[in-house]
């Protein structure tokens, strides 16, 4: 089925999948980094240090907020992709029942030629059988005819004689 969805969109999508993933990865990257500063500045014996993990809670916010937009974006490109092989789909679907409508139209019209050439044989073997008892009875006129004659010469020497 993805051969029949564009090249270019499938090129496109995976594109941007690959740099929604770089994005995440350095994102995340930055969130682990960022929360691991975190945690050593609030378990640290230092005030002002705890008082940066405060600054570092607030990047963590930050960061979460956009790997949560990177998600969103990765969703609504699959739930653009998932729309748009459904509409595939259904024109597939649409072009298999046009072509399963035309294929039997086709074969009722073979059924009719079929048919058709049927009657055309069997009219050819009518006209052949008819034709060939047109001969016989030609042969038949024309042998009774020869015999009446032979008949006719032969009553005729009977009656001179």
């Amino acid at each position: 089925m993805a051969s029949l969805i564009r090249k270019d969109f499938v090129d496109e999508r995976n594109t941007k999948i690959a740099e929604l993933r770089k994005q995440y990865e350095s994102e995340l990257k930055k969130y682990y980094e960022e929360y691991t500063k975190f945690i050593t500045n609030k378990y640290s014996g230092d005030a002002n240090k705890r008082a940066e993990s405060n600054t570092n809670q607030k990047n963590i916010k930050t960061i979460n907020g956009k790997l949560n937009n990177i998600l969103d974006a990765l969703r609504q490109n699959n739930t653009s992709a998932e729309i748009m092989i459904k509409d595939h789909e259904a024109n597939i679907k649409n072009k298999t029942n046009i072509i399963h409508r035309r294929n039997h139209l086709i074969n009722r019209q073979d059924g009719k030629i079929a048919q058709g050439n049927n009657e055309m044989l069997s009219r050819s073997r009518q006209i052949e059988f008819t034709e060939e008892r047109n001969r016989y009875r030609k042969i038949m006129i024309i042998a009774l005819i020869i015999v009446n004659i032979f008949l006719g010469l032969g009553l005729f020497v009977l009656f001179r004689r």
